[in-house]
């Protein structure tokens, strides 16, 4: 088994159309589930085979004219064996990704992990995160960077918690109830008593969190 922090900087918040990958930077550190040591870690640009939004590049500073040389995501994210998959709103970067692991057996996504252990962050953004708590950090909106910055969280969050590696990994597997909002405009308020408009807008969109998403699927069929 294999156990993957990996992290892309993406043309937007959407993969386009194939062929095009819309990754601009894919990076991948291994780590042994054990000591949560890196043993290898790669990183590279990537020809997204589409435009770059202008505001994606705003963010990451990375334009067309940097990638147009740059291979093509294919021949430098090819990851064999089973995988475990782990990242900060790791659905994110497996959207884009999925298609280049060979086994994707799991993941473990660190954005779900700081919501649950901790309570005190303004945010649960990464570098708030690791401002908050006193963390390395690598270059922030950079690929490798935001790897080894979710690598320091990571190590810290498998202490707080009290749990393995692999204990977090089996454990994340199983949907948990979400009692309470902890962003946003509702932060404090109980999901059971969120508004029913909220909770179906929620529910649309393409990315959450799979614990809360269980949450507010429960929280409808409780109220009918």
């Amino acid at each position: 088994m294999r156990y993957l922090l990996n992290d892309t900087e993406t043309v937007g918040l959407n993969p386009p159309g194939l062929p095009a990958s819309g990754v601009v930077e894919v990076a991948w550190a291994e780590i042994d589930p054990n000591t949560l040591a890196i043993t290898n870690e790669f990183v590279s640009r990537v020809n997204p085979g589409c435009p770059i939004d202008p505001r994606a590049s705003e963010v990451h500073g990375i334009y067309e004219i940097d990638v147009m040389d740059a291979p093509d995501l294919r021949e430098v994210f090819d990851i064999k064996g089973p995988t475990i998959s782990i990242g900060h709103n790791t659905s994110f970067d497996c959207k884009f990704l999925a298609d280049g692991y060979e086994n994707l057996v799991g993941s473990l996504c660190t954005l779900a992990l700081a919501r649950q252990y901790v309570k005190d962050s303004p945010n649960h953004k990464l570098g708030t995160l690791a401002d908050h708590l006193g963390l390395k950090k690598g270059t922030a909106h950079s690929a490798l960077g935001d790897v080894h910055t979710t690598h320091s969280l990571l190590t810290y969050l498998v202490e707080k918690s009290g749990r393995t590696l692999t204990e977090l990994i089996a454990a994340a597997r199983k949907p948990k109830i979400v009692h309470t909002i902890t962003f946003g405009k509702y932060r404090g308020q109980q999901v059971s008593q969120l508004p029913l408009s909220y909770i179906h807008l929620f529910l649309g969109q393409g990315e959450i969190d799979q614990d809360l998403r269980y949450s507010l699927e429960q929280a409808l069929k409780l109220r009918g």
